[in-house]
């Protein structure tokens, strides 16, 4: 199984080389692959828009019946009009979707793979679903609160331990080296409760992992394509930390974790660094300087260490009230960022 980090392609032109490299690696064959779909397959959508979007076409460049797409990102409400749309395309065309609110309850998508049966979760941190919300329509994406995405989560994964069960979150902020305190945090809950790897993304850089109780966990994927200086009417450009990106690969049938580092947007749309062992591959540590470390320890180098700094609190626990007035004063933070940009 190959996990990958956030998708967004604006035109057939680039899906086309897109998809010649994907094709010349050869390293997405025949796997079961997640992927975080960062933006809606929108009809009418503008390059001068502060909004991402996909076509149709870059969907050529996966296989049907072995494609899971998540779309619990804060650019689905860029376009909320094409949420049911979008997820109906992709399901014709073959495809798994997670992501979307299907009723009240939390359920993951579940498939199974060779053999085995996988139970796909994923969750936008509410941050961002406030502060670019859907007021279109009542369609949404998995955004509840923490507690009480981790508790079914975990719930689900300690009654059904015969299945795989997969979180791919959308959190953290934009360039962001390093994973939130309170990200570890949750990724530590949901591996203790049996959950079979946790995924990260939105940061747009690499951020590392590490093994908790047997789980593979790695908290920043990066872009694994999202074109620089095309969106935004050419302004969305990506700083050169951007350009590595993450392919986590789980072997199905050993359950071997390594990783697959791509650079993203270069000469070639995307190519192959090199791949290497989760536990112990170079680039994998370079990006972990954490691992080993426990809660306080690492809050302690969080806060030497971190991006972002600039009243900018530090999201140290997921569980309680302080977390929550962390998080609302991340959201007013962000609307005020907004409305002074105009």
């Amino acid at each position: 199984m190959l996990i990958l980090g956030d998708l967004a392609c604006p035109s057939k032109a680039i899906s086309t080389r897109l998809i010649e490299d994907m094709r010349a690696m050869g390293i997405f064959d025949n796997e079961l692959i997640l992927c975080n779909f960062e933006g809606l397959l929108a009809e009418n959508a503008s390059l001068e828009d502060e909004k991402l979007f996909n076509v149709e076409d870059v969907l050529r460049a996966f296989t049907p019946e072995q494609t899971v797409f998540s779309l619990a990102n804060n650019h689905i409400y860029d376009y909320p009009e094409y949420i049911e749309k979008t997820e109906r395309t992709l399901n014709n065309w073959g495809f798994y979707t997670v992501g979307v609110k299907h009723g009240e309850s939390l359920t993951p998508t579940v498939l199974t793979w060779r053999g085995t049966k996988y139970a796909f979760f994923a969750h936008c941190w509410n941050v961002y679903t406030r502060t670019n919300s859907n007021n279109i329509n009542d369609i949404s994406i998995v955004d509840d609160d923490y507690p009480i995405f981790v508790n079914a989560v975990s719930e689900y994964a300690r009654s059904h331990a015969e299945q795989r069960v997969i979180c791919y979150f959308h959190w953290n902020y934009d360039f962001e080296e390093i994973p939130f305190p309170m990200h570890r945090e949750i990724a530590r809950s949901l591996a203790e409760a049996g959950v079979y790897s946790v995924v990260g993304g939105h940061s747009h850089v690499p951020q590392g992992g590490e093994m908790i109780n047997g789980c593979p966990v790695l908290y920043g994927l990066g872009n694994f394509f999202i074109p620089s200086g095309v969106y935004f009417g050419g302004a969305l450009k990506y700083p050169k930390e951007s350009l590595i990106t993450t392919v986590l690969d789980i072997d199905d049938e050993t359950d071997d974790v390594n990783c697959y580092w791509l650079e993203t947007d270069g000469e070639h749309a995307i190519s192959l660094i090199k791949a290497e062992r989760f536990d112990d591959g170079n680039l994998i540590k370079r990006f972990s300087p954490y691992r080993g470390m426990g809660n306080d320890e690492y809050v302690s180098y969080f806060k030497k260490n971190r991006t972002k700094n600039s009243l900018v609190p530090v999201f140290d626990r997921y569980e309680g009230a302080t977390a929550k007035l962390k998080q609302l004063f991340a959201v007013i933070r962000i609307k005020l960022i907004k409305a002074i940009k105009g």
